[in-house]
């Protein structure tokens, strides 16, 4: 029997790995599979995906993807690019991880958007471009949406919980 698993997915800054990081605090085994991925492979997404190498990036990424998800970890912070219309993603929906889409609006994703590397690759438009093309994605993506635009952290924390308490009872009840 596999282990339960909560995958969150979303636009670059809706949180991902701001919740993963509070679930390793609150004793959750968590991961961030962009750290796990330059752990793994010695170069970040971004240095792979801005030096146009992004056949390479996809090929790693798989294999980062099947590692967080056959391990022990309970709860993983996926790349911005997972979504429906990504390869990767037949991989987690053949698993027991469940996905939270963490939906958040593109103004507030904006204001977090300075330095990040896609922002300074695409500019604006082509950042929002990129945003309106994924939501559809994401959300056929997920079992789950969190709505991000006005929470704190400790707020968001308590949905996952609330969800994750659903789905464990569920697990439960067909063991």
């Amino acid at each position: 029997m596999q282990t339960l698993k909560i995958g969150f997915i979303g636009f670059s800054g809706s949180g991902k790995t701001t919740l993963a990081l509070e679930a390793g605090k609150r004793g959750y085994r968590s991961v961030d599979t962009d750290t796990m991925f330059c752990e793994m492979h010695g170069l970040s997404p971004d240095e792979l995906i801005l030096s146009g190498r992004e056949s390479d990036f996809r090929m790693l990424e798989m294999k980062t993807v099947k590692k967080a998800i056959d391990g022990d970890i309970r709860i993983i912070a996926f790349g911005g690019g997972i979504h429906f219309g990504n390869p990767v993603y037949r991989e987690i929906a053949g698993s027991d991880t469940k996905l939270i889409f963490l939906r958040g609006s593109f103004k507030n994703l904006l204001d977090r958007a300075s330095g990040r590397p896609m922002f300074e690759m695409l500019g604006e438009d082509g950042y929002r471009k990129l945003f309106e093309e994924r939501q559809e994605l994401y959300m056929r993506a997920s079992d789950f949406v969190v709505d991000v635009d006005g929470k704190s952290i400790t707020e968001l924390f308590v949905e996952v919980e609330n969800i994750w308490n659903l789905l464990f009872q569920r697990n439960l009840k067909q063991s």
